[in-house]
C-alpha cells in the first residue's frame, strides 16, 4: 500500500500535521501516522507520501515533500477504512487530493 495526498492550506493560522488512521469496522483505530513537520497557513502543493518501511523524514524538503513511514506488509483487511485528514483540525477550508494505491494479494 502507498497512500500520496497532495495538501493545501488556506489562510487560517495554525500547523497542520497530516496523519493516516487505520480503522477497524466498530470505529477503532487500530492504526496511526502522522508527519514529523507541519504545513501552515497559506501553504500550497505540499506532498506527503505514506511509504512502507522508509526512513521519517523530519521537514519538507525544497519540493515540498516529506514521507512518513508504516510498517512493512501492512494489510488492510476487509471492512477497515483509511482515513487521511489533518490531525490539528485547523481549518474545514483546506484541500486536499488523496491517492491510494493497493496491492491485493491472492489467497490460497
Amino acid at each position: 500500500m502507498f497512500a500520496h495526498v497532495v495538501y493545501t492550506a488556506d489562510a487560517t493560522v495554525g500547523s497542520r500535521y497530516i496523519t493516516m488512521q487505520l480503522i477497524d469496522g466498530s470505529s477503532n483505530v487500530v492504526g496511526d501516522w502522522h508527519t514529523s513537520a507541519a504545513i501552515t497557513a497559506g501553504q500550497a502543493g505540499y506532498h506527503i507520501e505514506f511509504l512502507p518501511g522508509t526512513y521519517r523524514e523530519t521537514a519538507f524538503d525544497a519540493n515540498h515533500t516529506i514521507q512518513t513511514p508504516f510498517a512493512s506488509g501492512l494489510i488492510v483487511p476487509s471492512g477497515y477504512t483509511l482515513k487521511i485528514f489533518d490531525g490539528a483540525a485547523i481549518s474545514a477550508m483546506d484541500s486536499m487530493v488523496v491517492s491510494v494505491e493497493y496491492v491485493s494479494w491472492p489467497t490460497r
